[in-house]
Formats: C-alpha cells, sequence, structure tokens
C-alpha cells in the first residue's frame, strides 16, 4: 500500500471508531432520559448499553416479539446461572424478578420495563431493557430503592 492509501486506511477505522462511540452515547442518552422522565426525582438509575461491533447486515430481518423475548430469557437465565456459580454472596438477579415479559414494541427496538406501563408498576425498583433491531441492548436499573435489604451487604466504597 502507498502512503495515502494507509492514511486513508487509518483515518476510516477512527472514523468508524468515533461513529460507533458516538452511536453508544446516545443509547446511554436516550435510555437514561427516558428512565429518569419516568422515575421519581431522587432516583439513581444504572444505565448499560452494548453494540455489536460488526454491523448486522441489513437483509436480516427484524426481530419478531418471540424472538426478542426468547433472547431477553435466555439472557436472564444466563446471567442466572453465572451468578451461582460466581457470587458468594447469593445476590439475587438484578432483572429475573423485576420485568413484566412482555415485549412492547418500541422504535425499531423491543422493550421490556415495568415502569413504562402504568398497569406494570409496582413497588419493586424500576427495570427496562431495550433490544434493538440493529444488535443493541440497554439495560437501566434502579438502584436507589433499598437493596441491601435484597443482596446482603454488598456495598463498595469508592
Amino acid at each position: 500500500m502507498s502512503e495515502h492509501q494507509v492514511a486513508r486506511a487509518y483515518q476510516e477505522r477512527f472514523s468508524r471508531q468515533a461513529r460507533a462511540e458516538t452511536a453508544l452515547a446516545e443509547l446511554v442518552q436516550k435510555a437514561a432520559s427516558v428512565v429518569l422522565g419516568e422515575s421519581e426525582p431522587a432516583c439513581a438509575w444504572l444505565v448499560v448499553a452494548g453494540r455489536p461491533s460488526r454491523p448486522i447486515p441489513r437483509l436480516v430481518p427484524p426481530p419478531s416479539r418471540a424472538e426478542a423475548k426468547d433472547a431477553l430469557l435466555d439472557g436472564v437465565k444466563t446471567a442466572a446461572r453465572l451468578r451461582l456459580h460466581s457470587d458468594p454472596y447469593g445476590v439475587r438477579g438484578v432483572l429475573s424478578d423485576r420485568l413484566s415479559n412482555a415485549m412492547h414494541v418500541g422504535l425499531r427496538r423491543w422493550v421490556d420495563s415495568n415502569i413504562l406501563v402504568p398497569e406494570l408498576r409496582s413497588s419493586q425498583a424500576g427495570a427496562m431493557v431495550e433490544l434493538h433491531h440493529d444488535g443493541g441492548v440497554v439495560v437501566c436499573v434502579d438502584l436507589s430503592h433499598p437493596l441491601c435489604s435484597q443482596i446482603g451487604t454488598a456495598m463498595v466504597d469508592t
């Protein structure tokens, strides 16, 4: 490769990385604005987002409601299985007892939540999961409810 081709390849690589970081930040910002808008003013939310490093081909159809629900349930089961093997404190699942298991259609995404649908609201801490058609995943959990009674003394000082 000539020098200008190498320079162009590096420029394209850094541009792709910048676009991916921007898209990830937008996922976090949009989800945070939704959960903060639907919760009490003094709530603390943990918002985690991920996107595939390689885009899903455009010809792949979006997941159906059943496929999205199955993917979410598989993820919760996997997390519970991993937790059982690695957690000496016996911490309960963060999502398994909070979500409604009723996927709702969103804008190019499937959403499961216990805060967005008034009939599904409860006294439990809020949770929301988004499964985007492009492979992105967002998980939001309300951490402001008293967790010490649920998970023992797993508090961390930073």
